[in-house]
């Protein structure tokens, strides 16, 4: 399997010349929603599938790919050198793209084929991979796309990933005998530059897990840093209210600090808290409990409770997005146990279900695909909501 790029489980490879590949793509090609706004109704034959893609295949500037997603193919992306006589832009269409003479020009064009899998974020992700594949390996100065007018979700994912709207070209698409616009969107290898994201806290352990699971739903392609990579010296909010309030104080509070003196130069600012589901009520401060569970036996060895986890990410623009997650265990006695200023001190006696052994046991990357499971659903769903 030749790949292109792969990040967290999810892989960009190249088609293959083989009938396996073909019926992906005729089955996703016959589906109506691909069919919408992807091909024309000739994709339905598997015949004229093969030959077309075969086309691609043997071309020296085409690139066909297949996205994969935790090792099942669930869509497709293909990019290509753009010659300009072919691309079916006037003369006039191509001087308002601004493009130079000596400008290395690729296309690109994706769908995601399976249910299930759209509205996810995965598209978003599969293109950012791609985008960062053509610039760094194909040596592009910019990249164009051409979604039709009709599809406002394919140009939300396009703006997310840095692309511009330049102009619309009329009546430029056919398929079954009808014609469609499009809008042309580029973006420009001198544009991308790396945005950043401020976790507000100064705890490591948060810190990284967060990080983890945020990269991991979507927010990839950021710097990240804590309080303490700022010297942040602002006032800290007093843990008043529930969860989901601590959370957003303390976004707020970081974002007014930075605003007022000037210095905020960051895309969202991300606000956590943490409470325990602990003998069948959530309570809302972890810290009443920490001494308890460690010292003075307050669950027994096997019983379950669960890490509760709120989330509040305040953009530039102030729009405020939240969430929670529930991340469940099982208490194991731990002697010795030690209180560390900046750390998960529960971390100590926390099993995840299926494992024997505590948090503190399990390498970074097992601990961090376990928070991962139980609040998958949620983040994608978070990281989906931010316009």
């Amino acid at each position: 399997m030749n790949i292109v790029c792969s990040d967290n489980g999810l892989t960009i490879r190249f088609l293959e010349n083989n009938d396996s590949d073909f019926h992906l793509l005729h089955n996703w090609l016959s589906s109506m929603f691909v069919y919408e706004y992807y091909g024309d109704s000739g994709e339905k034959d598997f015949s004229f599938v093969k030959e077309k893609y075969l086309r691609k295949l043997n071309s020296e500037n085409e690139y066909p790919c297949i996205i994969e997603y935790d090792k099942k193919a669930i869509g497709y992306i293909q990019f290509f050198e753009v010659d300009r006589a072919e691309y079916d832009l006037s003369v006039d269409q191509y001087e308002k793209l601004n493009i130079k003479n000596d400008d290395k020009v690729f296309a690109i064009d994706l769908f995601i084929g399976e249910d299930g899998y759209r509205d996810k974020g995965i598209g978003t992700k599969a293109l950012k991979l791609v985008i960062d594949a053509i610039f760094s390996k194909y040596k592009a100065d910019i990249i164009l796309i051409d979604p039709k007018t009709i599809n406002p979700r394919a140009i939300a994912c396009y703006k997310k990933c840095g692309f511009k709207e330049c102009l619309v070209a009329k009546q430029r698409e056919e398929k079954d005998g009808a014609l469609y616009d499009n809008v042309i969107m580029k973006l420009e290898k001198e544009s991308i530059t790396m945005k950043k994201i401020l976790i507000a806290t100064t705890n490591k352990d948060k810190y990284r897990i967060v990080t983890y699971l945020l990269k991991k739903a979507g927010l990839d392609d950021y710097e990240y840093k804590s309080l303490d990579d700022i010297n942040y010296s602002g006032p800290d909010k007093k843990e008043e209210g529930t969860i989901a309030d601590r959370a957003e104080n303390k976004a707020k509070v970081v974002k007014d600090y930075l605003d007022a003196k000037n210095s905020n130069d960051f895309e969202f600012i991300i606000g956590i808290d943490d409470g325990i589901f602990i003998k069948g009520a959530l309570q809302e401060n972890i810290k009443d409990y920490v001494r308890k569970i460690l010292y003075e036996n307050y669950l027994n060895n096997g019983e379950e409770f669960a890490f509760y986890r709120a989330y509040c990410l305040i953009t530039k623009s102030n729009q405020i997005i939240k969430t929670e997650t529930q991340i469940p265990y099982t208490y194991k006695f731990k002697d010795g146990a030690e209180l560390k200023a900046n750390s998960y001190p529960l971390s100590q006696v926390s099993v995840p279900f299926g494992y024997e052994v505590a948090l503190t046991d399990l390498s970074n990357n097992e601990e961090d695909e376990y928070a991962w499971k139980y609040s998958k659903e949620r983040l994608l769903k978070f990281i989906e909501e931010i316009n």
